[in-house]
């Protein structure tokens, strides 16, 4: 005997990617060991979601201007996990697995009227002993709105489940709907069922879930007829212990909500470190672009090789570290003109084109000396020095031009 099993879950918004990762096997191991992951490549979506139910949830409520209040602790979505007897799939022809599941599908979109496009998700798991849908959907239902009078589309979990046998209900017409598409399966004994977690669903069979069921209610009315002090006393220590447990469920829940609360904002932080970060290197990139122009632009004024340019800066400003760390006053750029000027003094006294030069100069030295009278000769050797004083005064105050006007930029780019 093979019966037709339907069984639904409620989620928070903050539980829907603990699903996501599961039904769209995102996880690389799993505590359930009947998961053989060699035939995950079996499992097949009915309606395929490209994105995390989360965001998916969120696009399908703005997109359709849902109404509800959502708290943090507000059921949002529902799962159905749709199936049957194991029994039943032996022997099946793959084309009448997959048209079960499809009817199946259609039914849940027909059923209370709620629609193909509040379905976030429907993946079939053939990689488990028995093939199985995960349906996951947004509860929507279709009411008027107390204050406008107009028809909307609300978002209410208690709702859509309103009403004491609201799963019987459902079991009802699902077992009609799939008789009527041609599926030869039973519906289960009806009186006084309970519902089962989904991971019990996965391990037992309708028929022994009956049994079970059958079970407890004969257990409760022994103790009701035999024992009645026993009874109450066995009912104060559960309601007891549930108040315990709802206690520790509500510490955990909040400990839990803290938690990804914590994480999306430390996500949050980490996105702004790493866009200063890219920001920061752009303006490095852009600082060193400018200092090489400038050891370029003085190399060119001063006919002197810019590798060796920048090692004397490196050393000038090894130097006075602790004193001063950027060149920023003319003075200390200054400083850093005459310390530079020591070695491109050598360098173009060591020079040929300096030499030729100061070979020329002696030449026409003696020349003049030979032609001028003494009081003259000293008067044009003044005239030289101030020239080239001058000179050397002009070529002092471009080097600390072309440092201030980097300075500048690289103000600038800061800003």
């Amino acid at each position: 005997m093979s019966y037709a099993i339907i069984r639904n879950e409620k989620y928070t918004l903050n539980q829907l990617n603990v699903i996501y990762r599961h039904n769209e096997r995102k996880n690389t191991n799993y505590s359930n060991k009947d998961i053989n992951k060699n035939n995950g490549k079996n499992n097949y979506s009915i309606k395929h979601c490209y994105t995390t139910y989360e965001k998916a949830f969120r696009e399908i409520k703005d997109k359709y201007n849902l109404k509800g209040k959502i708290k943090n602790i507000s059921n949002v979505a529902c799962e159905y996990i749709i199936t049957a007897s194991p029994d039943f799939f032996e022997g099946l022809l793959e084309q009448e697995i997959k048209r079960y599941f499809e009817s199946a599908y259609k039914f849940v979109c027909r059923f209370k009227n709620l629609g193909e496009q509040y379905i976030i998700s429907a993946k079939v798991h053939l990689d488990e002993s028995t093939p199985h849908l995960h349906l996951v959907y947004l509860p929507v239902v279709h009411t008027i709105d107390k204050k406008s009078g107009k028809d909307i589309e609300k978002l209410c979990c208690t709702d859509f489940w309103k009403g004491k046998n609201s799963y019987k209900y459902l079991q009802d017409n699902f077992y009609n709907y799939i008789t009527k598409s041609g599926f030869d399966l039973e519906r289960g004994d009806s009186k006084d069922n309970k519902h089962i977690k989904i991971e019990d669903l996965k391990k037992v069979t309708n028929y022994e879930m009956q049994k079970y069921e059958k079970e407890m209610i004969n257990l409760e009315q022994e103790l009701d007829i035999e024992n009645t002090e026993e009874l109450k006393k066995e009912y104060k220590r559960i309601i007891k212990k549930f108040n315990t447990l709802a206690k520790q469920y509500t510490r955990v829940k909040t400990i839990t909500d803290n938690v990804v609360n914590k994480q999306i904002i430390l996500e949050n932080e980490n996105n702004v470190i790493v866009q200063e970060n890219e920001r920061l290197e752009r303006e490095n990139n852009y600082l060193k672009n400018f200092l090489d122009k400038t050891f370029e632009y003085v190399s060119i004024l001063f006919d002197f090789p810019k590798d060796r340019l920048k090692r004397l800066v490196k050393d000038f400003v090894d130097k006075i570290k602790g004193e001063w760390n950027i060149m920023s006053d003319k003075k200390t750029i200054s400083d850093l003109y005459n310390y530079v000027q020591d070695e491109l003094d050598e360098y173009i006294v060591n020079s040929s084109k300096y030499k030729e030069i100061s070979k020329r100069y002696d030449e026409k030295e003696n020349l003049l000396k030979k032609l001028l009278e003494k009081d003259e000769f000293a008067i044009f050797e003044d005239f030289v020095d101030i020239y080239t004083e001058l000179i050397g005064l002009e070529a002092e105050e471009s080097f600390i031009k072309g440092f201030s006007l980097a300075n500048k930029y690289r103000d600038e780019a800061i800003r």
